[in-house]
């Protein structure tokens, strides 16, 4: 339930036999009137377009992650060099304590850091994103601050992926009938 004062999403707390929000001791009641409902509404797509804001934060973290990981592979490559030693030996070691070596630690370690908090943050943002967005139109629905659970990813997909197919079908089927038969 979203509270009509602060916008929070929140549990409400009895209070004096009423539920009021723990955050602005404000009371909580489930019907919205328009001018609330459009504050609501608003305050929800601030609140996802903020979302929006570190998601492409995150896309960033993949994006530098993936080029410090290249540099890292490319300088893990260059470490390895010949012995000078033995001229007959053509074979390739690992020196560690060369500057290559150095650098691609450091490209690897940040590359993969970096990497990694941009996959996770961004999964992180896009489902907040996704409740945001089904809370907003569930409240423009019904003028209800109570709003239900967000439903599983898995059968969205299907049905979107379900109707592209069946969308696809049935242009081949009208492709078919309008070609001349030869």
């Amino acid at each position: 339930m979203y509270c009509r004062k602060c916008h929070n999403d929140v549990k409400g707390i009895q209070k004096n036999g009423f539920l009021v929000c723990p955050k602005c001791q404000g009371p909580l009641k489930k019907e919205l009137s328009s001018e609330e409902k459009t504050l609501l509404i608003q305050s929800l797509h601030q609140r996802e377009n903020r979302y929006r804001d570190r998601n492409d934060t995150a896309l960033s973290g993949v994006v530098l992650g993936v080029t410090f990981l290249i540099i890292g592979f490319v300088f893990f490559y260059l470490s390895f060099k010949l012995n000078l030693a033995d001229q007959s030996d053509n074979t390739k070691y690992l020196t560690t304590d060369s500057v290559e070596f150095y650098i691609a630690m450091v490209g690897l370690v940040g590359g993969g850091g970096a990497f990694l908090y941009g996959i996770i943050q961004f999964f992180f943002d896009l489902r907040k994103i996704r409740v945001l967005k089904h809370d907003a139109a569930e409240i423009q629905k019904t003028s209800s601050a109570q709003v239900g659970k967000t439903g599983a990813w898995l059968p969205e997909f299907e049905k979107a992926l379900s109707i592209k197919i069946q969308n696809r079908k049935k242009l081949r089927q009208i492709e078919r009938t309008q070609k001349p038969n030869k």
